[in-house]
C-alpha cells in the first residue's frame, strides 16, 4: 500500500515540478525517497512509544 501510494505521489509531484523531462528514473527515484521517508518517519513514530 505504502509503495504504491509513494508512487502516486511521485508522478503528480513529477508533473508538478515537471520531473519527466529528466526521465522516468527521477520518478523511479523519488518513488523510492518517499517510501524510505515514509519508514522513517514510522521507525520515529514507534520509538517514540516504547
Amino acid at each position: 500500500m505504502r509503495l504504491i501510494l509513494s508512487g502516486i505521489f511521485a508522478i503528480v509531484l513529477s508533473r508538478l515540478f515537471s520531473f519527466l523531462r529528466k526521465g522516468p528514473w527521477a520518478v523511479v527515484g523519488m518513488t523510492a525517497a518517499l517510501l524510505g521517508f515514509v519508514y522513517l518517519l514510522d521507525y520515529a513514530r514507534k520509538g517514540k512509544d516504547k
